[in-house]
């Protein structure tokens, strides 16, 4: 069993419930080793919660008469959930409005460097690459800040009839 302390808890008692299936305190309180006072009590809050429920009946054992319980599964749940886009997805323009997960990342290891520096000439292979490396990050965020800048210039339709108002 999973559970960690020395003294039985609800949380165990649920468990009981549901492995008896069917029982009646002085059962419940045989299995889990516990005194029947605190069976009842366990068996009271599971009659509360709804987990268990007297079946009505009772039987003769050597003391006086005892309900009979039974475990009361859950309802099945749905087999479907229903999905729905999130809102920044069905919203015009929505790539502005959709959260930054994080950008990529190149990590160099020393391992990595070890490794290709174990022939000759390839420092310098090493050395040539991370420049080509650079090189088109620098391209890549110049092309981005030109098309930042030309978003945020005016059509040229617009700046024709502006002209020609004045």
């Amino acid at each position: 069993m999973p559970f960690n302390s020395l003294a039985p808890d609800y949380a165990e008692a649920r468990w009981w419930f549901r492995w008896l299936d069917t029982f009646t305190p002085t059962d419940l309180a045989e299995d889990m080793g516990i005194h029947p006072e605190l069976a009842e009590r366990f068996i009271a809050a599971g009659l509360w919660h709804g987990i268990i429920m007297d079946s009505g009946d009772r039987i003769n054992g050597r003391g006086p008469p005892e309900s009979i319980y039974h475990y009361v599964p859950l309802p099945a749940g749905p087999r479907e959930h229903p999905t729905y886009p999130p809102e920044w997805r069905t919203t015009p323009g929505c790539y502005e409005l959709a959260p930054v997960r994080g950008y990529a990342v190149r990590i160099r290891t020393d391992r990595d460097s070890r490794k290709l520096l174990s022939t000759p000439g390839s420092r310098h292979k090493m050395k040539l690459r991370e420049q080509a490396y650079h090189r088109q990050e620098q391209a890549r965020m110049e092309a981005v800040e030109r098309q930042r800048k030309k978003a945020a210039k005016p059509p040229k339709w617009l700046l024709n009839k502006m002209k020609r108002k004045k």
